[in-house]
């Protein structure tokens, strides 16, 4: 049921409504553990968890339900019951789909983490809050995630 889409995207939740988060610190994804499977955090905010993100993205929905990716800090704490994980060790572990945009979190998080300056002037790239993509904030060049 893969059906996800960055139509009306945007980069912060619904208090009213539970995400599923795709939580980052470093290359390794939160993840808990309930009746002896691993599980997604489903939560409305991060601070539901006790974690502040250095930043967030929405990157889509499975089945109705918005997704969200989001870098921690290298000393965040783990919530109780969870752990980071990386992706290899749960391959088969979680559904399809959820591995699926799994990869697209980690993606979409390395590409903020590693683009930071323009490919055409080097001058500092800006994040645009209306697309997927960075803007550098001399000449304008638009990038986006491959």
């Amino acid at each position: 049921m893969n059906n996800f889409s960055i139509a009306d995207a945007k980069d912060k939740p619904d208090a009213g409504i539970a995400s599923w988060w795709f939580v980052f610190r470093g290359q390794k994804m939160l993840l808990g553990r309930s009746a002896g499977k691993i599980t997604l955090p489903q939560v409305r905010t991060l601070s539901e968890l006790g974690l502040s993100a250095m930043y967030q993205r929405f990157i889509g929905g499975i089945d109705g339900i918005p997704c969200f990716a989001a870098s921690v800090p290298d000393d965040t704490a783990v919530p109780r019951e969870m752990d980071f994980h990386g992706l290899r060790s749960i391959f088969g572990s979680i559904e399809e789909d959820a591995f699926g945009m799994s990869l697209r979190a980690l993606s979409i998080i390395n590409w903020e983490n590693t683009h930071k300056y323009c490919g055409c002037c080097g001058a500092p790239v800006v994040r645009r809050e209306d697309i997927l993509a960075q803007q550098c904030s001399a000449c304008g060049f638009t990038v986006f995630p491959r």
